[in-house]
């Protein structure tokens, strides 16, 4: 076959995933058609988990409504089993465990990293959180500061600023609980924010932030 051929079927391949993409039912052969044509085309802005004990930790520095006052601790439970998930020999320590400590402590993150016996720590400063687009949408809308600590070293790097919207393109009305909505943006955010952590497929990240059809 020649090359011509080749780059054909490979921009044949990424047609058929997009089609997916925008596809009211969605389609099973996006992880395939994304996989051949793009995979893994993103890399992860920080790399430095593979096999380490990490705590994952998130603060509101943004003053959260009452009715949020849950999700700073839902929000590190999520990004903690995301990377569970995709990161390699990650050991993500148990959220609480961690929610003990802080609960007694004053958070610093050299002292925690060391109470829980981690490598590393996932610090999630969450900046703003909203999951309304005025009166009558839903669009979830985050901003936060991540900075990863590293126990042994005593060196932090900060990843770069992260905004999330979601839907992306606009709001959606109100056909589900604002508990619901809630759950459903929170995984969302998590995924966001798991993807800095590993290598992963733009294709198929754009597909988990599509809004279902109901």
């Amino acid at each position: 076959m020649t090359q011509s051929r080749l780059r054909i079927g490979e921009w044949l391949l990424f047609a058929i995933a997009l089609t997916c993409v925008v596809s009211a039912g969605g389609c099973k052969l996006i992880a395939t058609a994304a996989y051949l044509t793009m995979p893994n085309d993103v890399e992860a802005e920080y790399d430095g988990l593979k096999g380490e004990r990490v705590v994952v930790i998130c603060h509101d520095v943004g003053g959260l409504g009452y009715q949020d006052a849950g999700v700073p601790s839902d929000l590190a439970r999520l990004v903690g089993q995301h990377l569970d998930e995709h990161v390699r020999r990650v050991e993500v320590v148990s959220p609480d465990e961690v929610n003990d400590w802080v609960d007694s402590n004053e958070v610093r993150l050299a002292e925690l990293g060391k109470a829980m016996d981690a490598d590393k720590v996932v610090s999630i400063e969450l900046e703003h959180y909203n999951l309304y687009r005025g009166p009558s949408l839903y669009q979830g809308h985050a901003e936060a500061t991540l900075v990863v600590y590293d126990v042994d070293s005593e060196d932090s790097y900060e990843l770069k600023p992260l905004e999330s919207v979601y839907p992306p393109h606009s709001g959606v009305e109100l056909t589900e609980s604002e508990n619901q909505f809630r759950r459903r943006y929170l995984r969302v955010l998590a995924a966001d924010i798991g993807r800095r952590f590993y290598d992963h497929e733009s294709i198929v990240a754009s597909k988990d932030r599509l809004y279902p059809n109901r």
